[in-house]
């Protein structure tokens, strides 16, 4: 991932987490616009987990669709609701392992399969490799490591899919009448933005939601 000079070294691991994950969201080359550097640089000297920005920007692009928006998704846009999802008071959690609270989500994806069969065996795959996940590290690090098994699924599933001309023809037809205001570039990135959210869809299992779900105690 392409990272300017001035990134601190501290933040490199988790911004390349981030930037896989959102590349998956929309598409584009890896890597993070000046702005978006900057922010995310604030967010983690916060100490603002991965899971938690992902979560939000997630959020932001399912509601970007449904209102047509034109602009390249950034994580500039997802300040609102990050503030919220930080925001939002819950009720204390008993604290669970990571290798309790992944053995939860691998066995919700392993159920989940039986009405879902596409990418079968990478879904099994990535089901399994959650749960392989050593649970004596740093729960950044698993996080992350979560993120990126979850990232590696969706961006395998795009690269794969036999259906992907008829997911980019749906995303043509929902945005048509605004193709004459977008510029050619734009318009590609945009078509194929909503294109990749037709497919996550089908997988809402992996996300950077769930993951968040996992590391907060609320899969129980």
């Amino acid at each position: 991932m392409l990272l300017p000079d001035w990134f601190p070294e501290t933040h490199i691991s988790t911004a390349e987490t981030v930037s896989e994950y959102l590349i998956t969201l929309r598409g584009g080359a890896p890597f993070l616009s000046g702005a978006d550097c900057r922010l995310l640089v604030q967010w983690l000297d916060d100490d603002i987990p991965a899971p938690a920005i992902l979560s939000a920007l997630e959020r932001v692009a399912l509601r970007r669709r449904a209102k047509r928006v034109r602009s390249r998704l950034s994580l500039n846009a997802t300040k609102g609701e990050l503030r919220k999802l930080l925001g939002k008071k819950e009720e204390p959690q008993k604290k669970r392992s990571s290798s309790h609270v992944f053995s939860i989500l691998h066995q919700r994806i392993i159920n989940s399969i039986q009405e879902n069969t596409e990418y079968l065996e990478l879904q099994r795959s990535i089901a399994h490799q959650l749960i392989a996940i050593d649970p004596k590290q740093d729960e950044k690090i698993i996080t992350e490591e979560a993120i990126s098994l979850i990232a590696s699924f969706h961006q395998q599933a795009w690269e794969n899919t036999n259906d992907r001309i008829e997911l980019l023809e749906q995303a043509e037809s929902e945005i048509e009448m605004m193709k004459s205001m977008i510029p050619p570039q734009r318009w590609n990135e945009l078509v194929e933005e909503i294109a990749r959210d037709h497919l996550r869809s089908r997988f809402p299992l992996f996300s950077a939601q769930m993951i968040w779900d996992s590391v907060k105690g609320r899969l129980l």
